[in-house]
């Protein structure tokens, strides 16, 4: 089902309050909460309410994912190695980053499209992962756990936008109320031909 996406205010609020409930947490915490993807996810998640991309076994199956092929990609090609380090031009340390990522990538795609667990910001986490940003079993329940309470955060910014007023108002013609005003509109501009013929 395709939906016309939110306006930009409701939309920003959205989205800056997902980021801040991760953010206190990883501030409670001292823990990796925050990383890169969260906000594509975040924009996903405020922007496309009712696309298929924000369903919550998407985004979570996505992610998970992503940090196990970035977690293979990167223990068996550029285990030690991080991206962020200095490296010489056409070091082996660069080849063997350079290969973690394109494999991590190429493998979530893969397994996302297989599964039908389509999520483009995970392509985000598994780059995460496979240049060596955050590789440690800890690191990576860590980001799973910020996984499921961005869904949770999700659901209640939801429940509170319901109480509040429509979320979104579908106006593709492939939503159900689209066809069937197109429907009505197609009966409509056939009863005026008829007449006209008449």
């Amino acid at each position: 089902m395709a939906w016309r996406r939110d306006k930009p205010g409701p939309a920003s609020v959205h989205a800056a309050a997902l980021m801040t409930v991760l953010g206190l947490t990883a501030l409670v915490t001292g823990r990796a909460f925050l990383f890169p993807s969260l906000g594509p996810s975040a924009y996903v998640l405020a922007t496309g309410i009712g696309d298929e991309d924000s369903a919550p076994t998407r985004v979570v199956g996505g992610h998970f994912i992503g940090v196990v092929a970035g977690m293979l990609t990167y223990h068996l090609l550029a285990d030690g190695l991080v991206a962020t380090q200095p490296l010489d031009p056409f070091s082996m340390a660069g080849v063997r980053l350079m290969a973690s990522a394109t494999v991590a990538v190429g493998l979530t795609t893969a397994v996302m499209l297989a599964t039908d667990l389509r999520h483009p910001p995970a392509c985000a986490t598994t780059l995460i992962v496979g240049l060596g940003l955050l590789t440690s079993v800890e690191e990576a329940v860590i980001i799973m756990v910020a996984i499921v309470l961005l869904m949770v955060v999700q659901r209640g910014l939801l429940a509170i936008r319901r109480a509040t007023g429509p979320l979104t108002v579908p106006s593709d013609e492939h939503t159900p109320e689209a066809s069937k005003s197109k429907g009505d509109r197609n009966v409509a501009d056939e009863s005026r031909a008829g007449g006209e013929n008449d």
